[in-house]
């Protein structure tokens, strides 16, 4: 009896102190403070399961219809199938969940939950989150929903900037066939390419054909005029006017790049006020959203960037290029097969031909990868395919009455939406998103633990998924070799990624050291930064100094500090893949996803055995190069 006395009185003691420290003058008197703590204090166990269970049951519905509702309001912005309207932008700036924490606040359901759950801070779940039960974990998220008491009208300033700079991404297109250099129509055949996915796709592509160096430079010396916002503002989206990306310099549009970048920044800082312990963005992105210290993230990064590997696989690159590296270089992406894209194009032309046969080809492609056909059917029927503005991305419902909408940009042709091999990548990509999202949603034991620790781990399911993409249209040719080589490309796809990630963090840390910096003064410390680290990190590989492309990532823009879950998520993707050797892939990803929302290194632990390391890429990097010297 002693013990459960000492319990409550120690509930008590915290429900009360985290109460007090949100409660603010419009929300009642000090009497009435102690009223309401009186009344919803909740002294039983039962008492407190059924309280949980209630806030668990009307928070999936709250967040999964706000959430959808969303969805049908910024559809015309995301999705080609609907006209896009003037209007369309101020519906897409509104945001129904902007107000959800401010009216739980107001309605003190707030209150409730900070009276009976406790907060818990990252290093205690770092130290004793391992030995909690699913319950507590349920129950840390659910009193993380109102750690900080943020009004809403900052939530929908935020949203609002982030509108207008993802819509600047989605429209920031190039007509390749308008390239002319000294006379030549450099890609006479190529239509639109967005910005930067489609100008670097296209470059890709370009390895398995002949003769393409000068292509590709044309295509990195768009990207870098980009950088410096040196491009013509009469050749932006539009199809009708040639140019040439070394000698035009007509009239360039403003530094529209960094004003979006800029003001979004600026609608952040106006909200750090509201945050007590992590005051900004960078402390909240990586202390609350990734859950791993800042230091820690930076400290992985150098050290990949910095091992003595990378250099020995430049030269094997180069060694496959047959000529010294050039800055692009690192999306050289043929590694394992030098298949002719026309060639892959057909194969996916025939057995996707369009939107919807890979649409109703979900179930199939998931059987061929090992899932049972009764989880094939059912993931298939909670996951749609939307023909994007944008070049790819992946959005999962929070309800489970609800979908997964994975947004890919495809061509057209005679009023139907087309895939192509590149789209059928990226398809790939997402497809491994709505999976992730299918399981940590619909298979998982607590709604409010639904989702992975970080979006680094559904980017590590997609990397896995993207991997198999030959697999899947029948091409495979697995055999030791191809095993070593693609070692190598996830490795070179990581360095590049190591590259951007540092760059999107300096770019975050100079924007709240000067806060009242220009568009143009942004810029040119953008270009700074992307230099230096190219010149530390890169410059030994690739022979050359001074370039800023890794700040041609259209994610630097409107993603708000994203980037370095992509480095992480190749990580996770590779000591997920180590492991799954030999395992069934299908009931290993069910197992692993269904872990949910708990720290990065606990799920790490769980699932592979160990934490997140750049440790065991590196050796496998080392040891592919060995094997393919024999």
């Amino acid at each position: 009896m002693d013990s459960l006395l000492q319990n409550i009185e120690d509930r008590v003691s915290f429900g009360v102190k985290q109460v007090a420290a949100l409660w603010q003058k419009e929300d009642g008197t000090a009497e009435e403070l102690m009223d309401f703590c009186k009344t919803h204090f909740v002294i039983s166990e039962e008492g407190l399961e059924e309280l949980f269970n209630r806030f668990q049951d009307n928070f999936e519905q709250i967040n999964g219809h706000l959430h959808e509702l969303s969805l049908i309001l910024g559809a015309p912005m995301q999705v080609l199938r609907h006209k896009k309207m003037s209007v369309d932008f101020l519906f897409s700036a509104f945001s129904p969940r902007s107000h959800f924490s401010d009216d739980s606040f107001k309605t003190k359901l707030a209150f409730v939950v900070l009276l009976n759950f406790r907060l818990t801070t990252l290093a205690e779940r770092m130290k004793d989150g391992e030995d909690w039960s699913r319950r507590q974990w349920a129950e840390a998220r659910l009193a993380d929903y109102f750690s900080d008491r943020v009004p809403a009208k900052a939530h929908q300033e935020i949203e609002r900037v982030f509108v207008q700079a993802d819509n600047y991404i989605n429209e920031y297109n190039f007509f390749a066939n308008k390239i002319v250099v000294d006379g030549t129509q450099m890609f006479p055949d190529v239509g639109a390419l967005i910005c930067h996915w489609g100008l670097r796709d296209h470059i890709k592509a370009l390895y398995s054909s002949p003769n393409s160096l000068e292509g590709q430079r044309a295509l990195y010396q768009v990207m870098l005029r980009v950088v410096q916002q040196t491009v013509p503002k009469k050749v932006i989206n539009c199809p009708s006017v040639e140019w040439n990306p070394y000698t035009d310099d007509s009239e360039s549009e403003p530094c529209a790049r960094y004003k979006h970048l800029l003001d979004l920044f600026g609608a952040i800082r106006e909200s750090d006020e509201f945050y007590r312990k992590n005051k900004t963005h960078i402390d909240r992105i990586f202390n609350e959203n990734r859950e791993i210290p800042e230091q820690v993230v930076e400290n992985i990064l150098t050290d990949f960037l910095s091992s003595d590997v990378v250099k020995s696989v430049g030269e094997f690159v180069s060694g496959q290029l047959g000529r010294p590296l050039e800055p692009f270089d690192f999306w050289f992406n043929q590694f394992v097969k030098k298949d002719e894209k026309a060639e892959l194009d057909a194969v996916v032309r025939e057995k996707y031909p369009t939107l919807e046969a890979l649409q109703a080809s979900l179930p199939d492609i998931l059987m061929k990868l090992g899932f049972d056909e009764k989880t094939a059917k059912d993931a298939g029927s909670k996951i749609m395919i939307d023909p994007g503005r944008s070049a790819g991305h992946a959005t999962g419902a929070e309800r489970r009455e609800g979908v997964h909408r994975l947004r890919i940009r495809f061509l057209q042709e005679d009023g139907k939406f087309v895939p192509d091999y590149s789209t059928f990548n990226v398809f790939m990509h997402e497809f491994g998103h709505g999976v992730e999202m299918y399981f940590s949603l619909h298979r998982i034991d607590n709604n409010l633990l639904n989702g992975v620790p970080n979006t680094a781990f559904t980017e590590a399911l997609a990397f896995v998924f993207q991997g198999k993409d030959i697999e899947v249209l029948g091409l495979s040719k697995e055999d030791e070799r191809t095993e070593h080589l693609s070692m190598l490309k996830l490795f070179w796809q990581t360095f590049e990624m190591a590259g951007v990630s540092l760059v999107d963090m300096r770019i975050w840390r100079w924007m709240y050291a000067n806060p009242k910096a220009t568009p143009e003064e942004l810029r040119d410390a953008v270009v700074e930064i992307a230099n230096n680290v190219w010149n530390d990190y890169f410059a030994p590989v690739y022979g050359v100094k001074d370039q800023p492309i890794f700040a041609i990532y259209s994610h630097i823009i409107d993603c708000m500090l994203y980037i370095p879950d992509y480095f992480i998520g190749a990580l996770i993707q590779h000591q997920i893949q180590e492991y799954l050797k030999g395992k069934d892939l299908a009931k290993e990803v069910e197992r692993m996803f269904t872990l949910g929302n708990i720290t990065p290194d606990i799920w790490m632990k769980k699932a592979v055995g160990a934490p997140i390391s750049a440790k065991p890429l590196i050796e496998s990097a080392i040891k592919a190069l060995e094997a393919l010297k024999k």
